[in-house]
């Protein structure tokens, strides 16, 4: 594999689409931590980070996910490409709906082109309705995330709430549609689907996280917890051998052949009894 990689990077072409995609992917993760203006994350990282050392888990959680971590942190690409994945969705099930959709994919390029247009639209819109409703939200925690009590978390938004949910819906819808041109031109340029790829590498982004949040919900009280879960499971360990050791033989011997026959059964240790077989009739 290793081999592969390095063979492919001594092609000048190959190269260069691997550079530009790794580049556009990295501009990717940058809009993805840069803070909404007026937000402040903190109170939202901290009651997800004790949501996931409980194991509660919910559809926010798998959305933030999907984010790579964005919503959390309050960012412009909050949404995500999760709209223009609907947008695109929605465009495909229309087409079998709806004939004049239908004839413009028939159409070849021209019409497909047209498509792509009307998705762009349709991501604009759906971008500032899922902008708006999670603006709200965000004014109000407790309605979105179940359990979030602002007297003991704080505030997420600490400025004034028209001039935010303005300016944050503008941001938001910005933000998703940096990302639609990233994935496009990964697609086009790069090595890929783009729109894959960036959901890809999202997801891994959030893997040392979800493996120390995985860590903590099994051992809690860390290392020391982790040696009595081992202690536990070497004392049952010997417990079953000592048990298997345990096994009596009993011996039977039939007509034909007067030789003992063992066989393993019981729990307990043999008493050296011996078992008489009749031959078979007939």
């Amino acid at each position: 594999m290793f081999s592969a990689f390095s063979n492919s990077l001594k092609i000048p072409e190959l190269r260069s689409r691997i550079f530009y995609t790794l580049s556009l992917l990295f501009v990717s993760r940058v809009a993805s931590i840069i803070p909404l203006p007026g937000i402040d994350p903190h109170p939202l990282q901290k009651f997800f980070a004790e949501q996931a050392s409980s194991g509660a888990g919910n559809l926010i959680g798998l959305y933030n996910m999907f984010t790579g971590g964005a919503l959390t942190k309050g960012a412009i690409a909050a949404l995500g490409i999760m709209p223009y994945i609907s947008a695109s969705i929605i465009f495909q099930l229309m087409t079998a709906v709806v004939p004049a959709l239908s004839r413009l994919q028939q159409e070849g390029d021209v019409g497909r082109q047209k498509l792509t247009q009307y998705t762009r639209y349709a991501t604009v819109l759906i971008c500032l309705i899922q902008g708006t409703l999670l603006i709200l939200a965000l004014n109000n925690p407790g309605q979105l995330f179940p359990g979030y009590d602002v007297a003991t978390y704080g505030p997420i938004v600490i400025v004034s709430k028209w001039s935010f949910i303005l300016t944050s819906v503008i941001f938001m819808t910005a933000g998703t549609m940096l990302l639609m041109w990233l994935g496009e031109q990964i697609t086009q340029r790069g090595i890929g689907n783009g729109v894959s790829l960036l959901i890809t590498v999202g997801i891994l982004a959030d893997i040392p996280g979800a493996a120390q949040q995985t860590y903590s919900l099994f051992f809690p009280s860390g290392w020391h917890r982790s040696k009595s879960w081992a202690s536990a499971g070497g004392y049952y360990g010997g417990a079953l051998l000592d048990r298997d050791d345990g096994y009596h033989r009993s011996c039977a011997r039939t007509a034909e052949d007067p030789g003992a026959v063992c066989q393993a059964s019981g729990w307990k240790q043999g008493d050296g009894r011996s078992e008489f077989i009749p031959p078979a009739e007939g």
